[in-house]
Parts: C-alpha cells; sequence; structure tokens
C-alpha cells in the first residue's frame, strides 16, 4: 500500500515528459526505439538501457529510494519500456520510462 501511495504522489508530482530537460536518446520518440530494435543494433540497445540506468539514478537520488536499479536485469528493463513504446509510438521515450518507473517499477 505505501509503494502505490508512494508512486502516486511522484507521478503527480514529477514533470511531464513536455516540461523536461531530456538529452540523446530521451529525446527521440518511442517510434524511433521500435524501428531500432527491429534493426538489431546492439549499440542503440545499449545507448537505450544506458539512459534508463541514467534516468533511474536520477529518480533514486532525488527521491531518496535508493539503487532501483539494483535487482533489474538490462533485458527486462529495456522490454519494459519497449512494450510501452509499441502501446504508443508517438510518445517520447523519456515520458515512456516515466511511466514505466513510476506506474511499474514502484508498484511492484
Amino acid at each position: 500500500m505505501n509503494k502505490i501511495l508512494l508512486a502516486t504522489a511522484l507521478l503527480a508530482l514529477s514533470a511531464n515528459a513536455s516540461g523536461q530537460t531530456a538529452f540523446g536518446y530521451g529525446t527521440r520518440d518511442c517510434s524511433e526505439m521500435i524501428k531500432d530494435d527491429g534493426i538489431g543494433q546492439e549499440l542503440d540497445r545499449f545507448s537505450y538501457i544506458s539512459w534508463i540506468h541514467g534516468f533511474l539514478t536520477r529518480v533514486s537520488a532525488e527521491y531518496g529510494l535508493g539503487n532501483l536499479a539494483a535487482d533489474l536485469s538490462n533485458d527486462d528493463m529495456y522490454s519494459s519500456v519497449l512494450t510501452l513504446c509499441k502501446q504508443q509510438p508517438d510518445r517520447l521515450f523519456v515520458s515512456a520510462v516515466e511511466y514505466w518507473i513510476f506506474t511499474g517499477l514502484l508498484n511492484q
């Protein structure tokens, strides 16, 4: 119950994607992630995973949540965000990552 309340509060307090400062892969549309995944370039996959790790680090530090990525595999993170991107290919990658963290990861 506490995790649900925390996730709800953090989601309400977090800025939406259009109000965030995002750089690199975070500024891509989800459709680009889907296309990159289809091509199968390992460098792109690694770059998306690295970006997710960096964002998780920022959220962990900002909200005092410890190391959110400690028990997550790279494959789980990547596939979770890719699934969200496939559901809404027009959303920004940063928005999909944020949504996954605040509605999925913190509600486990």
